[in-house]
């Protein structure tokens, strides 16, 4: 195992052309730029033109990355409001995950080697919380066929109970004028309520797809109005699940702290936090080196050569 230990790589950005992040300007574009987002999805920067807001429909999934948050997108149910200045993980959580993904298998190594030396490992956390991202599947609803099965249920129920209605007079006019008679009207409001729920309960989705004729025709602009909302609610889910595993993958939450004090309140501070797990670990200096010590061997960095090692480990983070 310890032979095929090495530096965990840098993952390779997947770019998505199928999402887009919207910024309010140039300058916001730049500034994401900056941060290697443009490797994982399209920049898109506001714009006056009457068709943008029909391009913006043309992505499955919007980031709107706001400043000030003027733009009005009310109608839009791909759209996701993120500010700017958030945390990049929040941005694009894959920049988190896809390094997480690319050493996985390095980690499961180095956990199997703390196994073996009885030790316990957070590493032992990364592969289900992959998997769980890995995993989700929304349930995948078949629209047209949910609702073309429903029309051909309506077309045959129509057909055998109109066949049994006997028209008056007055009730043929109606049809003639185009109105549903008394009789007809609550025929097709019996059938269409009951497909109503047959459709809800399949699609998950409470709506009508139908426009009341006979045949019965399909609303197509409705069908894919909702077909919109489906896709709109599964990757916005999907979406919430990849930021919560890149938060548990690279919490910032605070479990240690480095102080630092003054010789001559070292006995005060002691005594401060008597009872607390803590220990002097070394002494500030004005060299820009770090250097540890181990018995007699001494390791030492510079400043710049640690910062560099740092940031070089998750690149733009």
């Amino acid at each position: 195992l310890m032979k095929k230990i090495h530096e965990p790589k840098n993952a390779k950005a997947n770019y998505d052309a199928s999402k887009a992040i919207l910024v309010e300007s140039h300058e916001d574009a730049d500034y994401l730029m900056d941060l290697g987002l443009n490797k994982y999805y399209t920049i898109l920067t506001a714009s006056d033109s009457p068709f943008f807001q029909e391009e913006l429909r043309g992505y499955e999934l919007i980031f709107y990355m706001y400043t000030e948050g003027f733009l009005d997108f009310e109608g839009m149910p791909n759209l996701i409001m993120i500010n700017k200045d958030a945390p990049t993980h929040q941005l694009v959580p894959e920049v988190i995950l896809d390094y997480f993904t690319e050493n996985r298998d390095l980690f499961e190594k180095v956990s199997k080697i703390k196994g073996i030396l009885g030790e316990e490992s957070v590493l032992n956390d990364i592969g289900p919380i992959l998997d769980e991202v890995e995993s989700y599947k929304a349930r995948d609803i078949d629209l047209d066929e949910i609702v073309n099965n429903e029309k051909r249920y309506i077309d045959r129920e129509l057909k055998e109970r109109i066949q049994n209605i006997d028209l008056e007079g007055d009730e043929v006019l109606d049809l003639l004028n185009n109105a549903l008679p008394a009789k007809l009207e609550e025929i097709f409001n019996e059938i269409l309520s009951k497909s109503k729920e047959t459709i809800k309960a399949e699609s998950g989705i409470s709506f009508d797809p139908f426009i009341k004729k006979y045949p019965i025709e399909i609303d197509d602009a409705e069908v894919e109005r909702v077909k919109m909302q489906i896709l709109s609610n599964t990757e916005n889910n999907y979406f919430d699940k990849k930021i919560t595993a890149a938060e548990l993958l690279f919490s910032e939450s605070n479990g240690r702290f480095v102080a630092t004090v003054a010789p001559e309140k070292a006995a005060e501070f002691e005594a401060l936090f008597a009872g607390c797990p803590m220990a002097k670990v070394g002494t500030v200096t004005d060299d820009a080196v770090v250097s540890f010590k181990d018995g007699a061997e001494t390791v030492s960095a510079t400043v710049e050569e640690m910062l560099a090692s740092y940031k070089g480990t998750l690149d733009n983070i």
